[in-house]
């Protein structure tokens, strides 16, 4: 009952800081070769299209050919975490959350240029 009739100025201040985190993400996504990103309305979490990535080759050669190989070289060639869409039956797609810090997600965007400015 004290979550619900409590104060909830709070909220507003969370809401906001939450906005500006999504749409710094989501200018950071749409500036990836091959990745795709609208900003959702709600959650903290984005479901990015990676289908300009798919086909492509890392820079070791090697194929990404599904959104899972995708987030695989994400994580071994910058040090990024993120799900496969084909988890969450969306795919080729990956999931990224924009749950952290502004440093860490400013990091994270860098990160993923990188790897999208990589492949081939």
């Amino acid at each position: 009952m004290a979550a619900l009739n409590g104060p909830q100025d709070f909220l507003r201040d969370r809401v906001r800081v939450l906005r500006q985190k999504r749409d710094r993400l989501v200018a950071f996504l749409n500036q990836c070769p091959g990745l795709t990103c609208v900003a959702p309305e709600g959650t903290f979490y984005l479901l990015v299209s990676c289908s300009g990535a798919i086909g492509k080759r890392r820079p070791d050669g090697s194929a990404i050919s599904t959104d899972r190989d995708f987030a695989a070289y994400l994580l071994e060639s910058v040090d990024l975490a993120v799900i496969p869409g084909e988890d969450f039956g969306v795919s080729p797609a990956i999931r990224a959350s924009y749950a952290v810090s502004f440093a860490t997600l400013e990091q994270a965007g860098l990160r993923l240029q990188r790897a999208c400015l990589a492949l081939s």
